[in-house]
């Protein structure tokens, strides 16, 4: 997990530093910017690439806030019990305690800018990446497992309604066709 925080100049993170490559594939994965230990813990920033089509489950956080600043794309989203789309130049405030998805509406790939206070987040995303290897999708309880390690709970039972809901299917790992793991 260090390589994906190292940069050339400590006061610099350059284009081409802090990508990261979906695992099973030749897909641009999350760019891990800032961690916490470079913020005092304040904050962390990852960026994540989203397929069209591609989730983030619903899920709740216990620890932290999130705020996701739209660089491309269109997103739908769901928090507490709003739902509602926004557009690049959006930023989406999704408060800890409060359930939350997110999902590309889009026609093409969008960017999401994670901006996680407190930091610590930032090193679930890094471990997640770990659960694809081998371009295959881990079983909800592994994802599960992990995010209550960084007090997160991810609703397995309720992710099977929420895709229903919003038309979509379960992703292929290997393809671009694959779930994000924010």
């Amino acid at each position: 997990m260090t390589d994906l925080w190292h940069r050339a100049d400590p006061l610099v993170l350059r284009p081409d530093e802090g990508w990261t490559v979906r695992p099973g594939t030749n897909i641009p994965g999350d760019r891990f910017m800032l961690a916490g230990a470079d913020t005092g813990n304040r904050f962390a920033l990852v960026v994540h690439p989203i397929e069209t089509g591609w989730f983030a489950p619903p899920h709740t956080h216990t620890r932290e806030d999130e705020y996701s600043y739209i660089l491309e794309g269109h997103f739908g989203f769901e928090i507490g019990d709003r739902e509602f789309e926004a557009a690049a130049g959006s930023l989406v405030f999704k408060p800890r305690k409060l359930r939350h998805a997110f999902w590309n509406v889009g026609p093409e790939r969008g960017l999401i800018l994670e901006i996680v206070s407190p930091a610590g987040l930032e090193h679930f995303f890094a471990e997640a990446l770990e659960l694809f290897r081998g371009g295959k999708l881990p079983a909800p309880q592994e994802t599960n497992a992990l995010g209550r390690r960084y007090g997160a709970d991810v609703d397995v039972e309720g992710t099977p309604a929420f895709m229903a809901r919003h038309g979509l299917r379960s992703p292929e790992v290997g393809t671009e066709d694959s779930a994000d793991t924010s």
